[in-house]
């Protein structure tokens, strides 16, 4: 385990200061299976898949322990409730000992629910309430009560104790805000800076809004023109499922309500084909969901075969729908869905054939020989899906909210991450161009600028310690020094074609008169803070350090790539600013 905890530790540490949490979090899966490691949440996950599926170890394990005490029961995730019914299943000899108002834990996944089902999941069980308080004054007693009765969805209590009054509880201050901002901590630090967090404030919104609905989401995710919209047709008949004639295929996302037979509420999502330009809203999507139903109607493409894994890596439940089956003998069927499950590592109830309809030609002897050849509707076939599909949702409904709360979660911190970075970004800007001009500026003033181009050394430490603070990036002295001076060696290299092309800007301004030498430094001097200050935030942004070496070579690529194209803006600048000084 040290050497997992070492190789995360790494990627941390080399990782943007934006933090790319997807990028991480699949580096750390990919590391975990090579060394054939399990984390504190793959045991929980795991081990409960192993209860679940082998009814022979679960007795056994249930049989060796007879009795199971859980303490600080409201504090107990999905998948420790579900292990633990499994395990207590049999026996029943199970002491849960807990307080459904102090569940504080609900960020990191656990669920008050477990408790408050306590009686419900064990028949029978005797309830021992200990209201009887040993610590505290009745005034903090009557306080608390005062807050806990609001809570929602509790067992109740008195608290009293045989204590004396005691000091009076003081109200000195209280925090109040949107109670979504908790859900994703960095949100209200980045609004508070100015970062617009709309959108993954709006993600945790809709999660809440799903929550308080009880609806069970699937979405229905595959190719263009694999059979999404008729999968959906065959489910909703009188779903109004349109398709675009283009390409034969849904162009946005739908949503369609769907009254189980089971009296599950269920909304279907009608995705776009993900090799569409861009399918990042079908992929978010399917983030959203519980559960992915996943449509082909062949054998799986490298990019199929892409798009799967990156389902399966949120660790929900997917579902891969073979469709058009009528184009495959039942042999020819039965084999390709064997290949698709050894291939797709899918659990074999979770590869099932659907057929969503379809034309079939059909003969009516009419008597006397006649034959009458007509074309008719296939009906279809999908009870094997949803049959799959509901065993999912009785037996897992628990397990796939809190997957898709974690799965949301992290999407909500993905749009926050590049909200923060078109931030940085464009304050980046402002601050270059500050600079710049400030160069620009202060080469008009210098007495005696000479031919030779050398960094303006306090002004450009400056900028570069700005833009640390910017990226949140801790920079050493010797570090701005070092990329100063590689950033200065390769301006030297460059003088005669900066000059030359700042000259050759002025001449675009008319009128201007005899083009001294200082204009001309202080032109030069503004595209090289211009390049120099990109060269600094690019390095930050995408490394998450200033090193000295990468900050160079980049400041020699905008330097060269640039030149001609900012030239004629520090000119005018530079130009400007002489004026104001002549008529001074």
């Amino acid at each position: 385990m040290r050497r997992i905890l070492l190789t995360l530790t790494l990627l941390c540490s080399s990782a943007s200061a934006a933090d790319d949490l997807t990028t991480l979090f699949n580096l750390y899966s990919e590391r975990k299976l090579q060394l054939n490691f399990l984390d504190y949440d793959d045991l929980l996950v795991y081990l409960y898949r192993l209860l679940r599926d082998r009814p022979d170890i679960r007795h056994n394990l249930s049989a060796t322990y007879r009795y199971i005490m859980v303490d600080e029961y409201q504090d107990t995730n999905v998948a420790q409730y579900l292990w633990l019914r499994l395990l207590a299943g049999g026996h029943r000899n199970i002491c849960c000992v807990g307080d459904d108002d102090q569940s504080i834990y609900g960020w990191r996944g656990a669920e008050v629910g477990n408790i408050l089902r306590f009686e419900k999941d064990f028949p029978g069980a005797h309830v021992v309430r200990l209201e009887q308080n040993y610590r505290s004054t009745p005034h903090i007693l009557a306080a608390a009560s005062g807050v806990i009765e609001g809570n929602q969805g509790r067992l109740g209590k008195t608290l009293w104790t045989q204590a004396e009054e005691g000091e009076k509880v003081r109200l000195i201050g209280h925090w109040d805000g949107d109670t979504l901002v908790a859900e994703v901590h960095p949100l209200l630090e980045s609004a508070q800076a100015g970062v617009d967090v709309s959108a993954a404030l709006e993600e945790i919104r809709e999660q809440r809004r799903r929550e308080e609905a009880g609806e069970i989401h699937i979405a229905v995710y595959g190719e263009v023109s694999s059979g999404k919209s008729s999968l959906v047709r065959a489910i909703l008949p009188e779903a109004r499922v349109e398709t675009d004639p283009r390409a034969g295929t849904t162009t946005d996302i739908r949503h369609y309500a769907w009254q189980a037979p089971s009296g599950d509420r269920i909304v279907i999502a009608d995705l776009p084909g993900f090799n569409l330009e861009d399918d990042a809203a079908a992929r978010e999507e399917t983030r959203r969901a519980h559960l992915v139903i996943f449509l082909c109607d062949s054998d799986l493409s490298a990019s199929q075969a892409a798009q799967l894994e990156y389902l399966k890596s949120f660790e929900k439940p997917v579902v891969l729908a073979l469709n058009k089956t009528d184009r495959y003998s039942d042999e020819e069927r039965d084999r390709l869905l064997d290949e698709l499950r050894r291939k797709t590592g899918l659990p074999e109830r979770d590869v099932v054939a659907v057929r969503t309809g379809g034309r079939e030609d059909i003969v009516r002897l009419l008597g006397e020989g006649i034959e009458q050849r007509d074309v008719r509707e296939r009906p279809p076939e999908i009870s094997t899906l949803l049959g799959t599909v509901q065993r999912h949702i009785d037996e897992d409904q628990d397990l796939m909210e809190s997957l898709r709360h974690t799965a949301v979660l992290m999407l909500a911190s993905e749009k926050l991450a590049a909200a923060r970075d078109r931030y940085r970004d464009s304050k980046a800007d402002e601050l270059v161009s500050k600079y710049a001009r400030r160069a620009v500026i202060g080469a008009l003033a210098a007495v005696a600028p000479g031919s030779d181009l050398v960094i303006q050394g306090v002004l450009a430490t400056r900028l570069v310690r700005e833009l640390s603070r910017l990226y949140d990036v801790p920079v050493k002295d010797i570090e701005i020094e070092s990329f100063i001076e590689l950033a200065g060696s390769r301006v030297r290299n460059m003088t005669a074609l900066t000059l030359a092309i700042a000259g050759n800007a002025l001449k675009a301004f008319p009128g201007v008169g005899t083009i001294s030498g200082g204009v001309v430094h202080a032109v030069a001097y503004g595209m090289i803070f211009d390049s120099l200050g990109r060269a600094a935030a690019q390095t930050m942004a995408s490394r998450g350090e200033l090193r000295a070496y990468p900050a160079a070579r980049a400041f020699e690529d905008l330097m060269n790539e640039h030149l001609e194209s900012g030239a004629g803006r520090f000119a005018k600048i530079a130009i400007t600013g002489r004026n104001r000084e002549d008529g001074a």
